[in-house]
């Protein structure tokens, strides 16, 4: 018992920091820039776009996988932490709320394309940059 829990209490810490050092990231992509810590979108002229909980976890997973075809259930499974009904739309609503805010034209999306049949995938170039070490 006492092993297990000292695996257990390990791998919590480990959990923490990564979830540390994914909200001090920043993500650049077309003319907006994301900063996790502050849940900000900012777009190039220094306007910040609010983004609901759901929006923001959306876009942090395609930012993380650009170029990446992913599915209903995979987006589902990686926002929500839940695995998709077969039916769910939930995910499609989230992406259509998402392209308004981020497309020039969200009638005709360019940045969160749909891949008929399979999913969706940003096509955006993303840039992580390095932070500045903290002395």
């Amino acid at each position: 018992m006492a092993r297990i829990r000292a695996v257990l209490r390990r791998s919590e810490k480990a959990g923490h920091r990564i979830e540390r050092r994914e909200n001090q990231k920043e993500w650049r992509f077309d003319r907006w820039v994301l900063r996790a810590a502050e849940r900000a979108l900012i777009d190039e002229t220094g306007t910040m776009v609010p983004l609901s909980s759901g929006e923001f976890k959306l876009l942090r997973v395609f930012l993380n996988r650009p170029g990446q075809v992913l599915g209903r259930d995979v987006l589902l499974d990686l926002t929500q932490g839940r695995s998709a009904k077969v039916f769910d739309r939930a995910i499609d609503n989230q992406v259509g709320r998402l392209r308004r805010k981020i497309e020039r034209q969200s009638e005709t999306p360019r940045l969160i394309q749909t891949v008929w049949g399979d999913g969706y995938k940003l096509v955006a170039h993303v840039t992580v940059p390095e932070k500045e070490p903290m002395q």
